[in-house]
C-alpha cells in the first residue's frame, strides 16, 4: 500500500512539474509580454528586462519599447539603452508617442533622449562622438527652442570636470539666434 502512494504521488508530482515546464516553454517562445509580468512579479527584474526586449522584437510597438528603456533605466543597464534609444527616436511616431506621455517637468522626449547621452557617457564612448549625437538629437527634436532637460543639459551633467576642447566644440555647435543664450548657459556651466 505505502509503495502504490509513493509511487502515485511521484507520478502525479512528475506530471505538475512537466505540464508547469511546457506552460512556462509556451509562455517563454511565444507570449514574452505574460512572462514579463510572471518574472516582474517574482522580482526578476532583469529578466523582466529581457522578456521586455524580446517583446518588443517580436511587436516592434513603440510602448513595448518604452517598457525596455524604462527597465533598462532603472537597471542602469546602458547598453540596452545606447542598443535600443535610437529605435525609439527614429521611429516616425516618436514625436506624437512622446506627446501621448507627457506628464510632470520633464518631457518623455527630453527623458529619452537625455538617458541615451547618460548612457553613451556610461559606455565609455568617446565625448566628441557623445556632443556630435548630442548636435544630432538637438538639431532634429528642439530646433530653435529651448528646454530644460534637453540633449545638452545632459551632456553637461555627464562631463566631469571642464575641458577646453569641449567648451570649445559645445561653443561651435550652438552659437547663433537664439541658440546663443543656450550656448552661453552651457558654457558657463561647463566653466563654472
Amino acid at each position: 500500500m505505502g509503495k502504490l502512494i509513493a509511487k502515485t504521488a511521484t507520478a502525479t508530482l512528475g506530471a505538475i512539474i512537466s505540464v508547469l515546464l511546457v506552460v512556462f516553454l509556451i509562455l517563454h517562445f511565444f507570449v514574452p509580454s505574460a512572462m514579463v509580468k510572471v518574472t516582474t512579479s517574482f522580482g526578476m527584474e532583469k529578466l523582466a528586462l529581457k522578456y521586455s526586449i524580446k517583446t518588443y522584437e517580436k511587436s516592434e510597438d513603440l510602448s513595448d519599447l518604452q517598457d525596455v528603456l524604462y527597465r533598462a533605466n532603472e537597471l542602469e543597464d546602458y547598453s540596452v539603452i545606447v542598443k535600443y534609444s535610437p529605435s525609439m527616436y527614429d521611429d516616425d511616431k516618436f514625436l506624437t508617442f512622446c506627446d501621448a506621455q507627457q506628464s510632470g517637468e520633464i518631457s518623455y522626449k527630453s527623458y529619452v533622449l537625455s538617458n541615451y547621452i547618460f548612457a553613451l557617457n556610461e559606455e565609455g564612448v568617446p565625448i566628441s562622438d557623445i556632443i556630435a549625437k548630442t548636435k544630432y538629437l538637438y538639431d532634429n527634436f528642439y530646433g530653435t527652442g529651448f528646454e530644460q532637460f534637453n540633449p545638452y543639459h545632459a551632456l553637461c551633467m555627464v562631463l566631469t570636470s571642464p575641458n577646453a576642447e569641449v567648451v570649445s566644440l559645445l561653443t561651435t555647435i550652438v552659437c547663433d539666434g537664439e541658440e546663443a543664450v543656450l550656448r552661453d548657459y552651457y558654457v558657463t556651466k561647463l566653466t563654472a
